[in-house]
């Protein structure tokens, strides 16, 4: 189904956009159960079908797909369990905040295009951090509606094309620069430790230094600083044969660098100090957003934040 709010209703016809190559998968793990979190339905079938704001209508209670009625997302909560989202909160502030994106949009765009790129942009974001649905449920009902044997495709063989709506978990487009962190907010909990030392790890006594022993992974390293100075798909490189990020490595790995150590507060510290002008300063905001808003830098915050407040201008 397109979307159906002005200029959606056009939109929703437009496939992939961003030049990005590299993929991310969108599955995630929860209580034993596999999950898709709401924003990555969206890149599921490149923009096909079920943009943002026909998730929100689903949940909301709209009947219109009659197969997902009565679908609900969840919610992950700060104590580590989850529950669901209530209707009502879908409807009035959710798909409230979607109207509005596109008609505000849809009255200043320059051109179709240019205000397609920007909606599809802003609209993902305004999706709730944190929210999922089930990946069993979701998928039963996402056969019914578009698959092979769905109505579509028994009363109108000829223009209906199953395999548009082809679901893919391995997404390699989307809409903005930090779009795989956008997806995967809120979820940080759930990703993987990194693997531990293979050689002992020395003794830490009451007194020693509270810094972890750990560091963040390469594919961690491109996922969280994407965009901060190179993209998420030049970072590996980059991490292996630039000598002034090599202060930050903690542990060279094997599969050519691919299970290195990083410690992330220096790194961001060796990204902020090459910059220059007013670049520096908003670089520095932008690694400090970093620091506050990622769980898996948490362990770090407290050396980044040392050097946040010795470099912050706005002080």
């Amino acid at each position: 189904m397109k979307s159906q709010f002005l200029p959606l209703a056009y939109w929703g016809s437009y496939r992939g956009s961003s030049i990005r190559e590299d993929a991310l998968n969108v599955i995630v793990t929860i209580e034993g159960k596999e999950a898709i979190p709401v924003r990555a339905i969206p890149l599921l079938t490149d923009w096909e079908i079920l943009s943002p704001d026909v998730c929100a209508r689903i949940f909301s209670g709209d009947d219109t797909l009659q197969y997902f009625k009565g679908m609900s997302a969840h919610r992950l909560s700060p104590d580590g369990g989850h529950q669901v989202m209530e209707q009502r909160e879908w409807a009035n502030w959710i798909a409230r905040k979607l109207r509005a994106c596109s008609e505000r949009i849809e009255a200043a765009q320059a051109s179709h295009e240019s205000g397609y790129q920007q909606w599809r942009q802003e609209s993902l974001a305004l999706l709730p951090a944190g929210a999922f649905v089930w990946r069993e449920a979701f998928e039963a009902a996402h056969k019914r509606e578009y698959g092979p044997n769905c109505k579509r495709a028994r009363f109108n063989r000829d223009t209906f094309n199953p395999t548009a709506c082809e679901l893919n978990y391995d997404p390699q487009h989307g809409p903005c620069e930090n779009w795989r962190e956008l997806v995967m907010e809120g979820f940080e909990r759930l990703i993987p430790a990194p693997s531990k030392a293979t050689t002992p790890a020395p003794a830490v006594t009451e007194n020693a230094s509270s810094a972890p022993m750990d560091g963040i992974t390469t594919a961690q390293v491109a996922a969280i600083f994407d965009g901060l100075h190179y993209t998420a798909e030049n970072w590996p490189k980059r991490l292996s044969d630039t000598k002034w990020l090599q202060p930050a490595l903690l542990e060279l790995g094997a599969a050519g660098g691919a299970t290195s150590l990083w410690c992330p507060a220096k790194l961001a510290q060796l990204i902020h100090v090459r910059r220059q002008g007013t670049e520096k300063q908003k670089t520095l905001e932008a690694l400090n957003k970093k620091f506050k808003n990622n769980s898996v830098l948490k362990p770090w915050s407290t050396d980044w934040n040392e050097h946040y407040e010795m470099f912050n201008d706005a002080n």
